[in-house]
């Protein structure tokens, strides 16, 4: 038994100062939580802070940015619309002419397959002619052009021939053509 309290004893002696030393590193470690809590809670507010500085620098420029954008999309709309009248004004004149110059077609006879004659208004109606090129006035005293007339009845004559002969399923028709225009032939069937 004296064994065991000599080793107690000295268990004791040996002990009691490391307990001591144990509490001055628990205090040391104490001491650093406490200011690592105080330094993380004085970066949350100054985080905090920024974060309200900064919200508030753009609600303070909300509203010049709103303001921008409305006017941006008002000049935006503005030539949209304005683009959107010229179109429809260039589109009613289109349909005007178009009108008008339906209105003043003269559809010839199928029978000759000429391309229709067109007359033009102003102060003077005009007939433009495309199988020869040539524009008539109306109005206009004209002498007869003897050749001009032989050219527009052969076309005229030709046309009908051709008709002819593509409604009966006889190609060999057409080639009688040449000769009804050079007058070889006196019989147009």
């Amino acid at each position: 038994m004296e064994k065991i309290a000599l080793i107690l004893i000295v268990l004791a002696i040996v002990l009691i100062p490391l307990g001591c030393a144990a509490d001055q590193v628990g205090a040391g470690i104490r001491e650093q939580t406490v200011i690592l809590a105080h330094e993380e809670a004085a970066d949350r507010v100054q985080a905090r802070q920024f974060s309200q500085r900064a919200n508030e620098q753009i609600l303070a420029a909300l509203p010049v940015v709103i303001w921008t954008m409305a006017v941006v999309l008002a000049v935006i709309g503005a030539g949209l619309g304005s683009a959107a009248i010229y179109a429809a004004i260039g589109v009613a004149v289109a349909a005007v002419a178009g009108a008008r110059l339906r209105a003043r077609t003269i559809a010839l006879a199928e029978q000759t397959r000429q391309f229709p004659l067109v007359t033009y208004g102003g102060r003077r109606y005009m007939i433009y002619n495309p199988n020869t090129g040539e524009v008539v006035a109306l109005d206009d005293e004209r002498q007869p052009v003897p050749q001009l007339a032989a050219a527009a009845g052969a076309t005229q004559l030709a046309g009908a021939i051709a008709r002819e002969a593509r409604q009966a399923g006889d190609p060999g028709g057409v080639a009688r053509i040449v000769k009804v225009i050079e007058g070889e032939c006196g019989d147009a069937r």
